[in-house]
């Protein structure tokens, strides 16, 4: 039956891709919260780290699935979402935590292409930039370019920059392994059809089992490597894995589920820096220390659908406002065409 499935009704945007950009954040924000909150925690928060590290890479495979398609409108829509959460932190640090900006850091607040909030958005603007061109070059390609150029990038990012440390990519946070990732994205969503005949309970024995090695690897440390940069080879298979593995699966249109994913981002934003971050550190430490391991997942839990359902109602908020600014825009920049 998987065999026989249309390719067009594979690639949709359904909501298993939605309920993923959910899972995705949901690991991110709990991968900070181990190396920023609780930072030393033993076996289990290696283990943990080690499972949620492939939260960056499963995003960029969802944009490189679906290809960015880079218009005036959604361009100044990504801005406004970072401009908007660079002045909320602004305004909350100043207001609730009592940490002093300098001018500049009001100026840097409305700078949101060049300052819209940590390392991934920086690098993440380029890409979108950057997207135009690598989707015309994405199409021109053969078979045999595609295993050309995959072979390519993957001794780059891989070979070179994870195990010889070449400054091209010796960590994963850079534009060189997100047009790495990004591509995949793109050769599953080009092979989906091939994709649909591998079983799915394949995905999910190779995600186990690139995910012990770098449960092991991680643990026990290795002098010359860390298998929790994202351009792990290991890091990379879990990743994949996993997406392949969503990507398969039919499920109905649900309009909740799409609703909540588009505020996906401003999780990322309202949580990642300033007062609010460390407020958020500051408790996972505390929930951590709980006297039972049921209070310290219950714990957990309320925290993550506390920061969530906070960066989702905030979002909703920044809709209303932004969105007859945005529709304005639009018009204006259509009629200018």
């Amino acid at each position: 039956m998987i065999g026989s499935i249309n390719k067009s009704k594979c690639v949709s945007r359904q909501s298993n891709i939605e309920i993923l950009r959910i899972v995705t954040m949901l690991l991110i924000v709990l991968h900070h919260l181990c190396i920023y909150g609780i930072e030393s925690g033993g076996f289990i928060i290696q283990a943990l780290d080690s499972i949620t590290i492939i939260g960056v890479n499963i995003f960029l495979l969802i944009s490189g699935f679906f290809s960015i398609k880079l218009r005036w409108s959604s361009l100044l829509n990504l801005f406004f979402l970072c401009l908007f959460f660079n002045l909320l932190h602004v305004f909350l640090d100043s207001i609730l935590f009592d940490i002093v900006h300098t001018p500049g850091d009001y100026i840097k607040a409305f700078m949101a292409f060049s300052h819209p909030g940590g390392w991934f958005m920086n690098v993440y603007f380029c890409l979108v930039l950057f997207s135009p061109l690598l989707n015309l070059a994405f199409k021109q390609m053969d078979q045999k370019l595609d295993v050309l150029i995959l072979i390519c990038l993957s001794v780059i990012n891989v070979y070179l920059g994870f195990f010889l440390h070449n400054d091209v990519n010796n960590s994963g946070y850079n534009l060189s392994q997100f047009i790495y990732i990004y591509y995949l994205g793109h050769l599953i969503h080009k092979h989906f059809k091939t994709l649909c005949e591998i079983k799915k309970k394949y995905f999910i024995l190779l995600y186990l089992v690139s995910s012990f090695i770098t449960i092991i690897l991680s643990y026990f440390g290795m002098k010359y490597w860390n298998f929790h940069y994202y351009n792990s080879p290991f890091v990379i298979i879990s990743a994949v894995c996993v997406f392949s593995w969503f990507a398969r699966l039919e499920i109905r249109n649900i309009k909740f589920v799409n609703d909540v994913a588009k505020s996906m981002l401003a999780v990322y934003l309202f949580s990642n820096r300033g007062g609010i971050a460390t407020l958020i550190y500051k408790l996972s430490r505390n929930i951590y220390t709980f006297s039972t391991e049921v209070l310290v997942i219950l714990g957990f839990i309320a925290l993550l659908f506390g920061i969530f359902v906070c960066a989702i109602v905030i979002d909703r908020f920044r809709i209303l406002i932004c969105s007859p600014l945005l529709r304005l825009l639009d018009v204006k920049i259509k009629t200018t065409e």
